[in-house]
């Protein structure tokens, strides 16, 4: 059968990436910092050990990690989420959790991110989870946080399995900056089997052929020489203009499809919204998933009085996401689910705001990492684990992300959801050296993947 493997239970997962301690009780080998573990292995550490005391520095570096939040998943009966707050990112940590306040006999896990799930725990035990940093060694450079408690309880909906969706702006066939699609097109391929994704998002596949093919062909061809069975929802040789959705056949279903041309600006290329309705083939349920892509405009970031081209774009991309929530809304008859996706070209300093989020949020839409205007913190977010967020979703080709010192960067690019719609996992899809803080290797595009991982109800 054409397609990934069949994905293993929950309680398998938790059971994998617990193996360490399950079955030896040894440490594993660390992974590379800039090579993170599959989705599926939701813990997201480089290694799992039962408890040790590790060695701490002669002198701390930093202050102790703040803000520890746990709280039961959605995505099995015997897991906790955690997150808490940084500043400074590539750090690594160790959170330590056990049945017993003093953290006797406790274990330990080492991760990348201010952020994981912890799997393997018994069901209504209440368990206490603490977290500090630690450097390259091993060896604590911080004191530990305060700790908190909780424990595993069985999801209100048992039935429902993960979903793997994201929005991608792959920069069409152009060669300036970032090099030739011969190159990126295997990159952004690698990009997407890396995450197993059912359902992507894709801005600016191009519809103009190349060596007679266009770049969405072209796409299609690099994922299922890998074993891969993607298609294309809405096909044709200049259909949306490059906004396009593929799925994973394997996995998901559609069973309607359609788009609609927003409204532009003169001399501006035409942008469209594209959407589907879907079937998950594991579940049987149902969901509605969108792509756009949003006008843009140089130089946006926030100043003290907007120019007058920064309002007209900003008035233009409020316009444009106002009719994708009307497209949505006339096409979603049915109350289903709603997944939308896309490069709205806005993010949380843009001048006067962030237009597209205000919009998609009064519409009842989610943000699961809460990332509004001007914040500093995230502000009611819901996904359980975050990955990487803190970098921005462009790159525009640079050797070295920009850096905000802030838990949730400045996007462009989204995965919106329904209320109804748990966010197990939200991931800005980068290759970061946590030593240099640059980037690794050549990019795909100048766009970063956004990935989440949800559950539809």
């Amino acid at each position: 059968m054409r397609g990934f493997p069949s994905r293993p239970s929950t309680s398998v997962l938790v059971a994998l990436a617990l193996a360490p301690v399950l079955a030896f009780g040894t440490v594993s080998t660390p992974a590379q910092a800039q090579d993170p573990l599959p989705p599926r292995a939701f813990a997201y550490a480089t290694t799992v050990a039962p408890q040790v005391v590790l060695p701490a520095a002669t002198k701390m570096k930093y202050a102790a990690p703040t803000g520890l939040r746990a709280k039961a998943s959605a995505r099995g009966a015997d897991v906790v989420a955690l997150n808490w707050s940084f500043k400074t990112p590539g750090l690594h940590y160790q959170v330590q959790y056990a049945t017993a306040a003093n953290f006797v006999g406790g274990k330990a896990i080492i991760v990348k991110v201010a952020s994981t799930a912890i799997g393997g725990l018994p069901t209504g035990a209440r368990y206490y989870f603490r977290v500090r940093i630690v450097n390259s060694a091993n060896k604590a450079v911080s004191g530990w946080s305060k700790a908190v408690t909780t424990g595993a309880q069985a999801p209100a909906d048992s039935g429902a399995r993960p979903l793997q969706v994201a929005s991608f702006n792959i920069r069409n066939w152009k060669r300036t900056g970032g090099g030739k699609w011969s190159v990126r097109g295997p990159l952004v391929a690698a990009t997407i089997l890396s995450r197993r994704l059912d359902a992507v998002g894709l801005q600016e596949a191009d519809f103009n052929k190349v060596g007679g093919i266009n770049q969405i062909d072209s796409l299609l061809r690099m994922l299922n020489a890998k074993g891969a069975a993607y298609r294309v929802v809405v096909s044709g040789s200049a259909a949306t203009a490059g906004t396009r959705i593929i799925y994973n056949s394997a996995t998901v279903t559609p069973v309607w499809a359609g788009m609609r041309q927003l409204s532009t600006l003169a001399g501006d290329v035409k942008r469209y919204v594209v959407w589907a309705h879907f079937v998950q083939n594991s579940t049987g349920r149902k969901f509605l998933f969108a792509t756009t892509h949003l006008v843009s405009n140089p130089k946006s970031v926030k100043t003290k009085k907007c120019s007058g081209a920064q309002t007209k774009y900003y008035k233009k991309r409020k316009e444009q996401a106002g009719q994708v929530v009307a497209e949505i809304k006339a096409r979603n008859t049915e109350g289903l689910p709603v997944i939308l996706t896309g490069d709205m070209n806005s993010h949380k300093v843009h001048c006067p705001n962030n237009a597209p989020y205000r919009v998609y949020a009064a519409a009842g839409l989610v943000d699961p990492l809460g990332n509004p205007d001007f914040s500093k913190t995230p502000v009611n977010p819901t996904a359980e684990v975050r990955i990487h967020s803190e970098w921005d979703t462009s790159n525009h080709y640079a050797r070295k992300p920009v850096r905000h010192n802030i838990i949730n960067g400045h996007h462009v690019d989204y995965v919106w959801v329904s209320k109804s719609i748990k966010t197990l996992e939200y991931e800005v899809v980068v290759k970061i050296n946590d030593s240099t803080l640059k980037y690794v290797g050549t990019h795909p595009s100048d766009h970063n993947m956004v990935r989440a991982s949800v559950l539809i109800p």
